[in-house]
């Protein structure tokens, strides 16, 4: 949908019916209260939550939930606490509860985690030594890169301020657009487009089937480690691989590689 993959999370009621949950606005807005408290008492943690979370405002990872959604029926709809936590010497980060549970029910609970399609960390460790030309990489933000459906979407509310730079403005509801880091299917949904999109590869003659398999095995969730016989043949992986995930909103960044003459046949931007 508009460039970028879309993965409903498998969730435990479908296909008999559609997910319904219980009303949590009040216990959510509470914690969200609590919060703006503190961040009206300590400017300098609100101005480094604020930065933590353009992360969602400045791309496609959050909106503002439409005028006419703001009342929904009964079960449509539930709510997602965010806090931060310590990131080390990096920024602030934010992260959504995704286990709050309300009447016995969290969407951790009623969503499965689905298929563990994540590849042996040994495995591709091992791999990643056998050759002479070692190159690394990772996906930029890997769960923001696919949506939920707009039908979900009710079910990631959460609350910010108008003016998102002022935590005396009015209280508004928004919600997520994103698989989240966190969530108990995230892993398995964003997992699932990314070979999606390798397998196309093979269909659209981009890739061959030898190549898009040790494409796939070099992947450890959103890190990529690979060797290869010859820089030339790193090259011209990642010439393929870099503007065919980047299609769909894939992002590989951070290379590094003991090879200087790869690292110099990068583009500019990676």
């Amino acid at each position: 949908v508009d460039g970028r993959y879309e993965c409903r999370q498998p969730w435990k009621c479908l296909p008999a019916s559609e997910p319904t949950m219980p009303d949590n606005r009040r216990q959510v807005l509470k914690r969200f209260l609590n919060l703006q408290q503190r961040f009206q008492r300590d400017p300098k943690y609100f101005k480094e939550y604020h930065r933590a979370m353009q992360k969602y405002f400045n791309g496609v990872c959050a909106e503002r939930v439409p005028d006419e959604e703001l009342i929904m029926a009964p079960g449509r709809f539930f709510y997602r606490a965010h806090h931060s936590v310590p990131n080390g010497p990096k920024d602030l980060r934010v992260v959504f509860d995704t286990s709050m549970s309300v009447s016995g029910r969290s969407l951790s609970s009623m969503i499965n985690t689905g298929p563990d399609l994540l590849n042996p960390l040994l495995d591709v460790l091992i791999r990643f030594r056998l050759h002479d030309i070692p190159v690394s990489c990772d996906l930029s933000a890997f769960y923001h890169s696919v949506d939920i459906p707009e039908t979900d979407r009710n079910f990631y509310r959460f609350f910010w301020f108008r003016n998102q730079d002022d935590p005396t403005s009015p209280i508004m509801e928004f919600r997520l657009r994103i698989h989240l880091f966190g969530g108990n299917s995230s892993q398995s949904c964003v997992i699932h487009c990314l070979w999606d999109i390798i397998s196309h590869a093979i269909e659209k003659a981009i890739l061959s089937r030898q190549e898009a398999e040790q494409i796939k095995l070099s992947f450890y969730s959103d890190d990529c480690l690979r060797s290869f016989t010859s820089t030339a043949d790193a090259i011209q992986t990642y010439k393929i691989l870099v503007p065919l995930l980047r299609e769909n909103d894939f992002h590989l960044t951070k290379f590094t590689s003991s090879s200087v003459d790869f690292l110099k046949a990068l583009p500019p931007d990676l």
